[in-house]
């Protein structure tokens, strides 16, 4: 159990409609348990159905008899992809699987052909002819049928021989008795879509999209809190937005199948991709807020962590400490006792008054407007709650559709007219609570002391201004396209596929993706790329790095290689790659835990033990990292024992000690299959093979333990316990497999992989910077790198999105790199800070008016030659100390923050802002775009610090005072 505030919301997105005040503490369930609503209770309903239908098969003996002693394997494909999404979706992923197993099957077949074909004819009639003598023999002595007999020496390894099982281990019809059973399982399922609570394509994009909608309220909230100097913690604002974000990636595989949909409503696939267009500009608005506040927040820890290190910068001050905490202590400390100066300096008691006056009038100026914000966001989502409840019956009356379109302009009119109110009360707000920095002119105040304070508190409250209506503005533009559909859809009618040309292009496509629905969306990752576009992504990425090295010039520096030394080369880097590596070990661990079926005095253990489960055991833990290897054998070997438990009590319960009594079994394995089947939806998805192999062992330990009473079958396990164990040690065998391979003759580290990708992540990122100052200051016809520029932003945030779930698996691995997971996460964020501060200021080069890009220019130095290549050098040198493990320099350009303050004293002693500029609306968007390049500057001061504090200084300079 864990404890709730107010920040509740975050796991009901309708809290998020109440005041803060209003929201009360709470207990909760953790989130995997926390399931209990209707949706979720109809999706599990709709799988345990599935999944019990499927289990009865082998309860049922023509059943039985025909599917054969695998006939458990319908139950485990709806494991392996239970039916939790759309027809569509269940129909795609299932097929795929059916089609990869009859591909083995064809293969399997093919290879028999090609290995008998090694043996003479005579030789295997020979062969034929001695067993069925051996099996008559046998016969006569133990009176047992000579089919029977014949079997039995089959599976012992009687017709083995070398020049056969060296190209194919098993029976080439054993695919048969899992394709038969599987394609049960698959067609138990697809009637479980279409008859348990059947959903559209739109239907579960709405679904999501309305969730979606109520969440960004608590964007406001945050705010309100904000205003009222009772801010949210930075972990409630990273989770809030990792929520989001989680929310509408779930939403991005089901809306790349929408021209595929049929569906009753009254909106079209068309309708429901506009829609989700616009509620994502919505969201970027918001997250933008978001993130200002995450950035007020991790300033106001980097200032406490300051004031900490400057009090203790004294000798003696921190009190006894050891010569290793000193040493820690020092650490970087001239850049962080510079950093504290610079706090120190930026701190004006008279400055920090005007600030104060500032925020309430903030808090006075856009309290309207936040709540018309919310109104509108609780309108937009009730909106999309009607049209998309009740499709075929009980749906809502014409008059209902009607009243909720006259709230709709009614909302609009509050909308528009809060946003005019808000733009000239604020600003002049603001105007009046820094007057004192105007003079009678209404120009800035010159004085020998002035410098970024006086402009520090009015850009940081134009920034939340801008932020804001940027919210308003994007809630307006939803409202406007709701009502339009609203006004232009007024009836239900069936609406049919209008993209089976796409199907098809989808299915042979060799850049398409299977698309997944996830039933939980709170484990995702928590950085996204607000601005990709799916569906071009990978082309324009392409392009853009083509164009981006043609521009660098590789191919003309790079060195003349002969053909051989670069085939030697390639060849090289094909198999020893990660990815090489792995299909090697891959290919090793098979043959190997595969070799004692084709000896023949193995070959009838192995069948009777069922040896092939140690081999898919040891196939599906080898992976490619260490990390992920441990964590994945540790979650395994735990869905292993809690599944074969599980399916113990299932036999236990349903027989006793008796041999299976279909009726007592099938209400036990009814009851049990609720709890494995909520595991298996329910839990984050790094689970997902361990909840597997948990319903596989179910599966097994049930079946094979009715089969051992009701159907004549060679080397079944045995019943209940017997058969539990014997999964048990074939996943143990499986393991340490695995485990040898894995780790011999050198284990890849998950660390390396981390921190080689945040390297190059660095590279990429002064790339992006190069290509944003080539950009900066030209007109957007004239701008071909624009494009460029913002595919290497997509790059960099997936890549960075990517490294979620190896950094959380660092901890299962051992690893000598001076990198831990707590390193390298701040370095991932840091990464994506830069990646967004560049997007930002990308962004706003073409918007930004041409006379305020060259006032930056000339205000902050943003083309100077020395700044560039301070920051390049920087960049370059946190690369390679990344790439490299090795520590940084003790002087380096770091702080950049303390010199960009530094040149702005010299370049802006004269004033620069007047009442006039200050009431134009560009002037916000100026303000937004320097707070960018200092966030950017910032970010990098902050990476060098925590590069130093893990890997330590080199060439430390020392300076000696004279006795």
């Amino acid at each position: 159990m864990r404890f709730k505030s107010d920040a509740a919301a975050l796991e009901n997105p309708k809290v998020a409609s109440a005041s803060p005040a209003s929201a009360m503490r709470r207990w909760t369930l953790p989130a995997w348990l926390d399931h209990f609503n209707s949706c979720d209770l109809k999706i599990l309903f709709r799988c345990w159905v599935a999944a019990w239908v499927a289990v009865l098969l082998v309860f049922i003996r023509p059943a039985l008899v025909h599917l054969g002693q695998a006939a458990f394997f319908a139950a485990l494909v709806l494991f392996i992809i239970p039916p939790t999404s759309i027809l569509l979706v269940y129909l795609l992923a299932t097929l795929t699987l059916l089609l990869g197993m009859c591909l083995a099957w064809a293969w399997g077949l093919l290879t028999m052909k090609a290995a008998l074909a090694a043996r003479p004819a005579a030789e295997t009639a020979m062969k034929f002819q001695a067993l069925r003598e051996r099996a008559g023999a046998e016969a006569q002595q133990t009176g047992e049928d000579p089919t029977w007999l014949a079997e039995i020496l089959v599976h012992d390894g009687f017709m083995l021989d070398a020049r056969v099982t060296i190209i194919y281990y098993f029976t080439a019809d054993l695919a048969s008795l899992l394709v038969k059973p599987g394609a049960a399982g698959v067609g138990i399922g697809a009637a479980s879509c279409v008859l348990l609570f059947p959903q559209s394509t739109s239907f579960v994009v709405l679904e999501k999209t309305e969730k979606l909608v109520r969440l960004l309220n608590l964007s406001l909230v945050s705010t309100v809190k904000r205003l009222a100097r009772d801010p949210e913690s930075l972990e409630h604002l990273k989770a809030y937005r990792g929520k989001v974000i989680s929310l509408y990636k779930a939403a991005e595989p089901v809306l790349a199948l929408l021209p595929l949909d049929m569906s009753r409503g009254r909106w079209d696939s068309d309708d429901v991709r506009g829609l989700h267009g616009v509620v994502r500009d919505a969201m970027i608005a918001t997250l933008s807020l978001t993130d200002l506040h995450i950035t007020w927040a991790n300033t106001k820890e980097k200032e406490e962590r300051l004031e900490k290190h400057k009090a203790t910068a004294h000798d003696g001050a921190g009190g006894e400490i050891t010569e290793k905490e000193k040493e820690q202590q020092d650490i970087g400390h001239r850049q962080l006792l510079e950093n504290a100066h610079l706090m120190s300096a930026l701190r004006d008691p008279e400055q920090g008054d005007m600030d104060d006056r500032a925020f309430e009038s903030l808090k006075t100026t856009t309290a309207e407007i936040l709540q018309v914000c919310s109104q509108s966001i609780e309108l937009s989502a009730r909106c999309i709650h009607t049209v998309n409840a009740c499709r075929w019956v009980r749906k809502p009356s014409q008059r209902t559709f009607e009243g909720v379109t006259g709230e709709l302009q009614d909302m609009l009119a509050a909308l528009r007219s809060a946003t005019n109110r808000c733009t000239i009360d604020t600003t002049e707000g603001l105007i009046e609570s820094y007057a004192d920095i105007f003079d009678e002119q209404g120009r800035l105040k010159s004085a020998d002391s002035c410098g970024p304070p006086p402009l520090r508190g009015i850009a940081l409250s134009m920034i939340i201004e801008e932020r804001i209506l940027s919210i308003a503005r994007a809630l307006e533009a939803l409202l406007e396209y709701i009502l339009q559909l609203m006004q232009s859809r007024t009836t239900h009618r069936i609406w049919f596929p209008c993209g089976l040309g796409y199907a098809a292009s989808w299915m042979f496509s060799s850049k398409g993706s299977m698309p997944t629905v996830s039933t939980s969306t709170g484990h995702a990752a928590e950085h996204l790329d607000i601005d990709a576009v799916p569906e071009t992504v990978e082309d324009q990425a392409k392009e853009a790095y083509r164009r981006l090295r043609v521009s660098k010039g590789y191919p003309g520096t790079s060195a003349r290689r002969s053909p051989v030394s670069r085939a030697v080369a390639a060849t090289y880097n094909w198999l020893f790659n990660p990815a090489g590596s792995f299909a090697i070990r891959m290919v090793v661990v098979t043959i190997t835990t595969g070799i004692p079926a084709a000896i023949p005095s193995s070959a009838g253990f192995f069948y009777r033990e069922k040896g092939i489960w140690a081999v898919i055991m040891a196939q599906t833990c080898v992976l490619v990292y260490m990390a992920d290897f441990t964590f994945s054998m540790v979650s395994k070997g735990l869905g292993t024992v809690v599944g074969g438990i599980l399916g113990m009590v299932t036999w236990y319960m349903g027989s006793g000690n008796g041999q299976g009594n279909p009726y007592g079994m099938a209400a036990s394995s009814g009851l049990m299959l609720v709890v494995v089947l909520w595991l298996r939806i329910f839990l984050p998805p790094s689970f997902t093979k361990a909840t597997v192999l948990s319903g596989v062992t179910f599966c097994l330990v049930v079946g094979f333990s009715y089969d051992q009473h009701h159907i004549r079958q060679y080397g079944l396990p045995g019943v209940g316990y017997e058969a539990f164990w014997k999964r048990v040690v074939t996943v143990l065998i499986g393991f340490t497999a695995a485990t040898v391979v894995q780790v011999l003759p050198k284990p890849p580290s998950a660390t390396n992989h981390v921190r080689r990708t945040l390297a190059n992540t660095v590279r990429t990122l002064a790339d992006h910077y190069a290509l944003l100052l080539s950009h900066w200051g030209r007109r957007a016809e004239h701008n071909p790198l624009r494009e460029v520029g913002e595919e290497i932003s997509i790059g960099i945030a997936d890549n960075l999105m990517a490294l979620n779930e190896p950094i959380s698996q660092l901890p299962f691995e051992f690893s000598l790199s001076p990198f831990d997971r707590k390193a390298l996460r701040e370095t991932q964020e840091q990464c994506e800070y830069m990646n967004q501060s560049l997007r930002r200021l990308l962004n706003l080069s073409t918007s930004l008016p041409a006379e305020l890009q060259e006032r930056l220019v000339q205000a902050v130095g943003f083309m100077d030659d020395r700044v560039i290549g301070e920051i390049m050098a920087t960049l370059d040198i946190i690369e390679q100390s990344l790439r490299t493990g090795s520590p940084l320099p003790e002087r380096l350009p770091a702080p950049l923050i303390g010199r960009f303050y530094s040149s702005w004293h010299v370049r802006n002693r004269h004033a620069m802002l007047s009442i006039a500029l200050a009431r134009d609306e560009n002037y916000r968007r100026y303000c937004v775009a320097t707070s960018a390049y200092l966030k950017f500057l910032s970010t990098i001061d902050d990476l060098v610090i925590i590069l130093k504090a893990r890997l330590g200084e080199c060439h430390v300079i020392h300076q000696w005072e004279d006795a």
